[in-house]
């Protein structure tokens, strides 16, 4: 289900602090240069903002533990493939099956791909899934379908993987979220109804915890992202589970990678956290910030993958870790990867991707807004900059007739972030202001300007449109102006 909502209040935002002003998120952020604070309404001191942003931990800093990265670009891309157009299938998970073959299900079927030479291996319409789980010792990929049965392929043919008359016919009062797959053995995250252990034929084992929203299995040891909550679980007697640790998330755990000793969790808007299992008790190692919000996680030795609305993160996550290597945007929306041998997969919605992790180079990564938005003539706005790689980033803002910024050269810290103030010097004409960085992949940056049309705190124009309010399912005509004074949330949305 995607849904999207609008939400309009009646007075503006508070003023921020003295030396921050708003980024394009209506954030308060420290701003950079310029020194005239009278001059461009906006505060403005020298004080840069280090550190993440979010529950994630720091993306940045260095430690003796981490290896000597040459400057270079980390992933490689093999394959973009648009699905849209000869298949209309929408990729919404990923799984390695080896180094090689990557299963990518969605809406419209699975699709196998070869992620070491970006080859199309097959597409096959039928099997409608959500989830996807690798199960090695049967040599199945278990294939969730959110509401309703879980099926399989068969992958003990490489070159011809093959839907299987395995499946599990656990029919819920309710939707599940997430697979893991070890030793003949399947853990469904089923929400209310908690966690959800299956023999391969079909019988229930255990259940785990009380609010499941994603799971990892491996022998038995079973990690449960139990509402705002990650635990550890014996399973060796599996009617008979015991907990062993919890740990405290940020937020509501969106998907997990296991490898038996560590444990990667997307936790949505505050990224992605890392934990060590030693002695049975989980280590909090930290986390790192992604671009937008952490839909899917994968592991591969000590690297670390992220799929997020925005784009794709590979992380150091070795001793000395977590630090964020390189990233790469998305075509569309990333919400699953996987990972194998160095070779990556992403199922980004209407596109089958591959790359090519190089070991042992990292480098700078430039976090900019695609647009600046300006509603007045001389009236400064901040464009918010920030390093989310390995390396110190060093970047130059190209001279503009139509702008002034309070500095044209910034260099930024791994996990440091910056504001520029940037003020119109007549009519706010569109322009493309440009960024050049040290950035391997991304040299030039365009940040685009343009006339905002409204802004949060601002009437808008009145309209009617049909409704209902829940419980009643009866529609109603609602005008807007109705509800003059108040505080309204408006949202829409498509199931299929």
């Amino acid at each position: 289900m995607l849904t999207i909502g609008w939400l309009s209040a009646c007075t503006g935002p508070v003023d921020c602090e003295d030396g921050f002003g708003r980024n394009r998120d209506g954030d308060c952020v420290a701003l950079a240069g310029g020194g005239g604070g009278d001059e461009t309404g906006l505060g403005v001191d020298d004080t840069a903002v280090t550190g993440s942003d979010s529950g994630g931990g720091d993306s940045g800093g260095t430690s003796s533990g981490q290896p000597d990265w040459a400057l270079g670009h980390p992933l490689v891309e093999t394959m973009n493939l648009d699905l849209e157009s000869d298949y209309f299938f929408e990729g919404v998970d990923a799984v390695a099956v080896n180094d090689q073959l990557a299963i990518l299900t969605g809406q419209g079927g699975w699709y196998a791909l070869d992620m070491a030479s970006g080859e199309e291996l097959m597409f096959r319409a039928g099997l409608r899934g959500y989830d996807l789980a690798y199960d090695a010792s049967t040599e199945r990929v278990w294939v969730g379908t959110r509401y309703s049965n879980v099926g399989c392929i068969d992958v003990s043919d490489a070159d011809n993987p093959q839907e299987g008359s395995c499946g599990l016919s656990a029919l819920l009062s309710g939707a599940y979220e997430d697979l893991a797959a070890d030793g003949g053995r399947v853990l469904m995250a089923a929400q209310s109804q908690g966690a959800r252990l299956y023999d391969d034929s079909d019988t229930l084992l255990a259940t785990l915890g009380d609010d499941a929203s994603a799971v990892g299995l491996v022998g038995d040891r079973a990690v449960v992202a139990d509402a705002d909550a990650l635990v550890l679980w014996d399973v060796s007697t599996a009617d008979a589970p015991v907990e062993l640790d919890r740990a405290t998330l940020p937020t509501v755990g969106n998907d997990i990678a296991f490898d038996g000793e560590r444990v990667v969790v997307a936790v949505g808007g505050d990224g992605v956290v890392v934990y060590d299992i030693v002695q049975d008790t989980l280590s909090d190692r930290g986390g790192f910030d992604v671009q937008g919000s952490a839909n899917a996680v994968a592991l591969d030795g000590d690297y670390a993958y992220s799929a997020s609305w925005v784009g794709y993160e590979v992380a150091w996550v070795g001793e000395g870790g977590p630090v964020v290597l390189g990233h790469e945007p998305a075509e569309q929306i990333a919400f699953g990867i996987a990972a194998s041998g160095g070779n990556v997969a992403v199922a980004d919605w209407f596109h089958a991707r591959s790359f090519r992790h190089e070991p042992g180079v990292a480098g700078p990564e430039i976090d900019a807004p695609a647009y600046l938005y300006f509603t007045e003539s001389g009236v400064a706005e901040a464009m918010t900059l920030k390093n989310g790689g390995a390396m110190d980033l060093e970047l130059t803002i190209a001279h503009s007739a139509n702008y002034a910024f309070s500095t044209d050269s910034v260099t930024l810290a791994p996990g440091e972030s910056t504001a520029v103030v940037v003020t119109p010097t007549g009519q706010p004409p569109e322009e493309a202001l440009m960024l050049t960085t040290n950035d391997p992949d991304e040299p030039q940056v365009e940040v685009r300007a343009t006339w905002g049309q409204s802004l949060l705190g601002e009437a808008a124009e009145d309209f009617e449109m049909t409704g209902f309010e829940w419980p009643s399912e009866d529609t109603n005509a609602y005008r807007l102006s109705h509800s003059q004074g108040k505080v309204r949330f408006l949202a829409f949305w498509a199931e299929y």
